[in-house]
């Protein structure tokens, strides 16, 4: 009688998956610049939302979720490749990591050479090529070496792209507790332990308090978690946080506009 235990699945490559070679981060960036960054992160957003990424520690597409995306994420050309991958190769073609990335390599592109050429972008189509491309370039490309500490260490790099496993310790719990520390802990220290101000340094970057900002972070997960529960497939994923969502709130407007404005891109 066997012992079950965890299966592990490894995700898909675009590289693999056209048969083409390994892109580069030059090159990512090349392509992400064709389109207008809040169009990406907008895509990222809509996409978490509709695959149940996030709050509530979902980091890996269920197979009905990805079986009902493909369809809308890869052109028509590709669609059986891909489900021939994840039916009869067990391989992950969507997981919260990509989308982490492709919105962290967004941020990064340098807005004085950052020219769109895409009015709106990226179609639909195009997102399963950007989101198998951000998880191909989440890990380096197999290197042999010949020294054996070196090749242990290889061998638990490799384990990364071993397919990212739900998490079972919710997000909101490790928010709670940055909470607790900024709002009880932090103020009990003695003055003279502490290396530097929290709240004067994080000023120097957003024009709210770090208490503000922890609470907008708040708002946000609450947001996404009732997106999902009204999540249909019949209908345009929506997911959009607008300024009209914190009328019932105590927070001032000049404040709910300096957040807007602090996470608003071209």
């Amino acid at each position: 009688m066997g012992v079950a235990g965890p299966i592990f699945r490894t995700w898909m490559t675009w590289s693999e998956l056209v048969r083409a070679p390994r892109i580069t981060k030059e090159q990512f960036h090349a392509q992400l610049k064709k389109y207008k960054k809040s169009s990406l992160l907008v895509a990222c957003a809509k996409l978490s939302v509709g695959f149940k990424f996030g709050p509530d520690a979902h980091t890996v597409a269920d197979d009905d979720s990805a079986a009902i995306h493909l369809r809308i994420l890869f052109p028509q050309k590709l669609w059986a490749y891909v489900n021939y991958w994840m039916l009869l190769e067990s391989r992950i073609p969507f997981f919260n990591g990509q989308l982490r990335y492709l919105a962290a390599e967004t941020i990064r592109l340098k807005t004085d050479d950052h020219a769109p050429t895409e009015p709106d972008g990226p179609e639909n189509h195009e997102c399963g090529e950007l989101m198998l491309k951000s998880g191909e370039l989440l890990y380096e490309k197999h290197v042999v070496v010949t020294d054996e500490l070196d090749g242990y260490a290889n061998i638990a790099a490799e384990f990364l792209p071993t397919y990212e496993i739900t998490s079972s310790t919710d997000p909101l719990f490790a928010f709670l507790r940055f909470y607790i520390w900024l709002i009880k802990i932090i103020p009990r220290i003695d003055p003279k332990l502490l290396k530097f101000n929290l709240e004067a340094e994080f000023k120097k970057v957003f024009p709210f308090p770090i208490i503000t900002y922890a609470e907008f972070i708040a708002a946000f997960a609450l947001h996404a978690l009732q997106e999902r529960q009204n999540l249909t497939y019949d209908k345009p994923i929506d997911g959009t946080l607008r300024t009209g969502w914190f009328k019932n709130t105590n927070v001032a407007p000049e404040v709910i506009e300096e957040m807007f404005k602090s996470v608003l891109l071209p």
